[in-house]
């Protein structure tokens, strides 16, 4: 139990280290990073830029939130399908849960079509339903594929999957809403929209109206009526929805307890793996000039704290909390048993005196 305490108070201390700098870092330093990570980026219009690295990750950077939601779509699917209901009880929940599937996953192919067009300038406003139809149609093959790919799991691991469905429901919930409430209410001006505006007259720097993270920006309605305004995405900078959905990432840490995983390799490997992409996506929007590190840093947090919360609550079932009080009362019973009372000690020699 000591060493299980030890090593959650040092991954607290070591998250709490990591962020507290960065945090620092970009609370003094957002607008000059931005800068320098930006130089000679943006194209000819000011705004997009041609980097196939920031391109990418700009189409894939939100799959996890896509393909994660689809997941639990999936296991209800099975539990649906195989739990001792009454029959139309689980061939409604088996439907749902594919309509619903295909309908997240056509988030996916929705970016897929959208960044690149964006990026290419290409109208497709005479197309949007020939385009959406095409969106659904493999949205619902890849769906299908995917219950193909895992129906020989038994209804053993579905059951057990169950709590992740949960715990990955109330991350999703806890974590979006987070970053849209913070988004609506502070509307930060993105940094290629302060590029685009020196480039067009609007401002002679990027620091003219830029605000910190901390400040609500009173700027934005300098650049409501420009042509930068037809990009959806020009204001609403902080925080980074973007990372907060390749956040969405570190999800598949539960897995650890869900399965009950013990195998060291596999354990890292699942924490590797979501700190990885999400950290490239956060450098991407950088990049692309989307977001400042202030922005991909908080978005990424508001997931990464959201999973440990829910997992803590619905798999882990505060054990770790649990653990921390114990070893607290028994450090003080040890501490009373070494040092007993020396007030009442006093009171009995006082008495022996008189």
């Amino acid at each position: 139990m000591a060493k299980e305490n030890k090593k959650t108070v040092l991954s607290v201390l070591l998250f709490l280290l990591v962020f507290g700098g960065l945090w620092t870092i970009a609370t003094f330093y957002d607008l000059q990073i931005s800068q320098l990570v930006t130089k000679n980026i943006f194209n000819e219009t000011g705004f997009l830029t041609d980097s196939w690295f920031g391109n990418l990750f700009e189409t894939v950077g939100m799959f996890p939130a896509y393909f994660g939601s689809a997941t639990v779509c999936v296991i209800l699917f099975y539990f649906f399908g195989k739990c001792k209901l009454k029959l139309p009880v689980r061939i409604i929940g088996a439907v749902c849960c594919y309509a619903v599937g295909v309908y997240y996953l056509q988030g996916a192919f929705r970016d897929v079509f959208k960044y690149p067009f964006n990026h290419l300038l290409v109208d497709t406003g005479e197309t949007a339903n020939t385009l959406t139809a095409v969106e659904y149609f493999l949205s619902a093959l890849t769906f299908s594929m995917y219950l193909l790919i895992v129906r020989k799991v038994p209804f053993a691991v579905w059951k057990r999957l169950l709590w992740f469905a949960v715990a990955y429901s109330c991350m999703a919930f806890v974590a979006g809403e987070s970053v849209s409430l913070v988004k609506d209410a502070v509307q930060r001006v993105r940094y290629r929209t302060l590029f685009w505006g020196v480039q067009n007259g609007v401002g002679t720097s990027v620091s003219d109206y830029y605000t910190a993270w901390y400040q609500v920006s009173s700027f934005k309605e300098i650049f409501a009526n420009t042509p930068v305004s037809g990009y959806a995405d020009w204001k609403n900078s902080f925080p980074s929805s973007h990372t907060a959905s390749a956040g969405f990432s570190y999800a598949v840490i539960m897995l650890i307890n869900a399965l009950d995983i013990h195998k060291k390799s596999q354990k890292i490997l699942l924490w590797t793996v979501p700190i990885v992409w999400t950290g490239l996506t956060a450098f991407a929007r950088i990049l692309v000039g989307a977001h400042f590190l202030s922005d991909v840093l908080i978005g990424g947090t508001f997931s990464f704290v959201s999973m440990i919360l829910v997992r803590e609550i619905f798999l882990c079932r505060f054990s770790h909390v649990k653990n921390l009080l114990q070893n607290k009362k028994l450090l003080e019973t040890e501490r009373k048993t070494a040092c007993p009372d020396l007030s009442s000690e006093s009171e009995t020699v006082i008495k022996i005196k008189l």
